[in-house]
């Protein structure tokens, strides 16, 4: 595999939110199992993603069992350790009922090549696109409603060229 990583979120199967994480290297390289016991300046200082799930609150206080999965792409037997927090909060009038609506966005696209240009030449090429599309709506206890739309669009390429 290559350099390419994207997480992402899923609520029941469906894509939730996809971002392109920051690189991070740590004090003993890419891998963190090879920390050492003295660190750098904000080595630990690892930025935390947030992802919008409140379109899907309506499933989410149903009562029902759901799944909210992270996953990362482009991680062939890779090192990733993901930790998810869910924040929610209640609002006081309590809530009635909702909606949520999964709209149409364009398909995932994932591509990765790698190929012998000559005996000293190999070019590997990636392309990614993602998008996701969601709206919800809650009913207030006090007969207001609430709606909320996200929309995501992630795309991403490159072109490498080994020689040597």
């Amino acid at each position: 595999g290559g350099a390419y990583r994207e997480l992402n979120v899923y609520v029941d199967g469906h894509l939730a939110g996809a971002q392109h994480p920051f690189p991070v290297l740590y004090t003993g390289g890419m891998n963190p199992l090879l920390w050492r016991p003295l660190t750098g300046i904000l080595s630990f200082d690892i930025p935390a993603y947030r992802f919008d799930l409140t379109p899907f609150l309506a499933w989410l206080i149903d009562g029902q069992a759901h799944n909210i999965t992270l996953s990362v792409v482009g991680n062939y037997r890779g090192n990733w350790f993901l930790d998810g927090v869910l924040i929610l909060h209640e609002a006081p009038q309590g809530v009635s009922g909702g909606s949520v609506e999964i709209l149409p966005a364009d398909p995932r696209v994932f591509e990765e090549t790698s190929q012998n240009e000559s005996k000293t030449l190999v070019v590997q090429k990636m392309q990614n696109t993602a998008a996701f599309h969601v709206r919800g709506s809650l009913l207030l206890g006090n007969g207001q409603q609430l709606t909320s739309e996200i929309e995501g669009h992630l795309t991403a390429w490159s072109l490498n060229r080994f020689e040597g």
